[in-house]
Order: structure tokens, then sequence, then C-alpha cells
């Protein structure tokens, strides 16, 4: 009869910690989010257009870094595979290549995060407000 008591009261715990990290994921889900709207004035939007060039250059640059940077693990792959090729034996072969980095995974994604917190904190040293509702044009915070 205990065991069987004991065995309920885990199963109560269980169940209420399911629903702790239900409720913790639901509250941290439900974090207001924040925008940046776009000036309204003439002159801030002249200026937060200007915002946006900067932002598509430095993002062109983030792309541009994580290609170039692709292209370096590849070629540095393709040297291990080569330096490797000689061995005559697969299975030597493989462990020669992994040892030396061969069998990474080379896709670089461009990190424009520094980007987009930059043109957020451009446009509203242009006029831009912070909101918490998404309009068209508003840009994320990060």
């Amino acid at each position: 009869m205990r065991v069987a008591k004991e065995g309920k009261l885990l199963v109560r715990q269980g169940i209420r910690s399911v629903f702790a990290a239900v409720a913790l994921a639901l509250m941290v889900g439900c974090a207001p989010q924040y925008y940046v709207e776009q000036p309204t004035s003439e002159a801030g939007r002249v200026c937060a257009a200007g915002c946006a060039q900067r932002h598509m250059q430095c993002a062109d640059q983030a792309r541009s870094m994580a290609e170039m940077a692709q292209q370096s693990c590849q070629s540095e792959k393709e040297r291990v595979i080569d330096r490797c090729s000689d061995i005559a034996d697969q299975k030597m072969r493989h462990r020669c290549e992994g040892a030396r980095g061969a069998g990474a995974y080379c896709a670089t994604a461009a990190n424009t995060s520094a980007c987009d917190a930059t043109r957020a904190q451009c446009v509203l040293d242009c006029g831009g407000a912070v909101s918490e509702t998404r309009s068209s044009g508003s840009l994320p915070v990060y």
C-alpha cells in the first residue's frame, strides 16, 4: 500500500513539474517585443533613409565576409584531403582527414545582427520612436 502511495506522489510531482515548465514557457513567450517606428518628420525620414543605406552596406559586408569564410573553409578542406590522399588504407585516410578538420561543415551564415542593431539606433537618433506594436516600416529591436 505504501509503495502505491509513493508512486502516486511521484506521478503528481511529475505532472506538477510539467505544468510548471509549460507555464514558464508561456510566460517567456509573452514577453513584450519592441519595435522602432520610422520618424514622422521629413528631415527624420531623410535621415532614416541614410540609416537604411548604411545598413545595406553593413549587411553586404557581412555577407561578403561569410562568403570569404566559406571559401577559405572549402579550400582548407581540399588541402587536407589532398595531403591525406597518399594514404592507401581508406580507414586511415579518413582518420587523417578527420583529424585535420576535413569533415567539418563549412556553411557560414552572415551575421547581420550588429548591422540591424546599429540601424535601429540610427533611426531612433533620427527621431524614430519605440513602440510595442509593429507597423509597416517598423524595425524589431534586438
